[in-house]
């Protein structure tokens, strides 16, 4: 995998966690300008974090996320887990998160919408493989998928890419579901977000050299967070000036 859009040694992985306290941070600062374009990857690390929180509720993995700079880059977003084997070093293992999201001005069905924007190699405008997760954020108030008829619909074409569904419970603040679609079907996941982010793993943020050893170990050294700007790829002189909020 390239490693282009990502840096491995000297950028932050941050946890689901604290994309997550930023989120609110910078949400607090320019208010209503938040869901302008500037702002588009913060969003979109949102809806990446709180699914970990669901992936690691039902497998225990910690997951690691990084932001690419350009608002327009591919993919969206970036996560990394680290795995030990018997034979050799700690690997780390990434994977490229692309976002859709299905809300109110989607006027087709969940399976027509998603296969049009990112899963058929003739419709969609990008051909993913199949190390990319496409993660659908489902905004439109619907009474409830059927996500084995969704499976079946999307087993037609039979995309390379993994399929992610997520978005809030309706009428329980806080709480949001998480399902695997494609190419297997999950067991639905329900995410108490507070709950979730309070039992997650530190660190919160972690660097990493070249080497590594046969066991996953963070060390003992508290490194600085990076900054909610640093992280997003966000140029805060700019934003300031911009939107001008309340200091």
């Amino acid at each position: 995998m390239s490693l282009d859009y990502y840096n491995a040694k000297e950028k932050h992985w941050v946890s689901p966690r604290l994309i997550l306290v930023y989120y609110e941070d910078l949400l607090k600062i320019y208010g209503d300008n938040f869901y302008k374009d500037e702002f588009k990857k913060v969003l979109e690390a949102k809806t990446v974090a709180i699914a970990l929180l669901g992936v690691h509720k039902g497998s225990g993995i910690q997951f690691f996320m990084q932001i690419p700079k350009s608002i327009n880059s591919s993919p969206d977003i970036i996560t990394m887990n680290l795995k030990e084997y018997p034979d050799k070093p700690v690997q780390m293992e990434t994977q490229d998160i692309e976002v859709v999201e299905y809300g109110e001005n989607s006027d087709e069905d969940l399976a027509t919408f998603l296969i049009k924007e990112k899963l058929s190699p003739v419709q969609s405008k990008k051909a993913y493989d199949e190390k990319t997760i496409i993660m659908c954020r489902i905004t439109k108030n619907i009474v409830g998928v059927d996500n084995q008829a969704l499976h079946n619909e999307i087993k037609k074409i039979n995309p390379k890419p993994i399929v992610y569904l997520t978005g809030p419970i309706f009428g329980r603040k806080g709480f949001y579901r998480l399902v695997r679609v494609w190419p297997i079907l999950d067991s639905y996941v329900e995410i108490d977000v507070r709950k979730e982010a309070i039992n997650y793993p530190y660190p919160d943020s972690c660097l990493f050299g070249l080497g590594m050893g046969k066991k996953i170990n963070f060390g003992k050294t508290k490194l600085p967070l990076p900054t909610p700007y640093e992280v997003f790829e966000l140029n805060e002189e700019k934003l300031r000036n911009k939107f001008n909020p309340i200091l």
